[in-house]
């Protein structure tokens, strides 16, 4: 949902100053500038849309991969669930069927 008050502004902050710190990744020793995140939520947010469904289950280690996910996720209009990415296959999935999460993100990629 592009038009969503977070795409907007997020959006608007891109424009007004791409090359502005938006993450640092201590665990990687990264940088990411505003533009590099918003390219990186792109692809993320692209290969979610496909997928129907409100609640996005994120199952990622804190860092970028995270950030963009979130990103991508409320660009599009719809609720993080943010999960331990310590968690073994079976607790996850307890989890995303508790809440009904529809889309998962991990390690493995993105999918219904």
């Amino acid at each position: 949902m592009k038009g969503s008050v977070f795409a907007t502004s997020f959006d608007s902050l891109c424009r007004s100053d791409p090359d502005a710190l938006a993450v640092y990744d201590a665990y990687e020793s990264e940088t990411w500038s505003r533009a590099q995140l918003a390219k990186r939520a792109d692809g993320t947010e692209a290969e979610m849309a496909a997928i129907p469904g409100n609640l996005v289950a994120i199952c990622l280690p804190n860092g970028v991969d995270f950030v963009s996910a979130v990103v991508a996720t409320w660009r599009l209009g719809r609720t993080v669930i943010p999960l331990d990415a310590d968690w073994t296959r079976d607790e996850t999935v307890r989890i995303c069927e508790r809440f009904g999460a529809n889309v998962l993100v991990d390690r493995s990629g993105i999918r219904g």
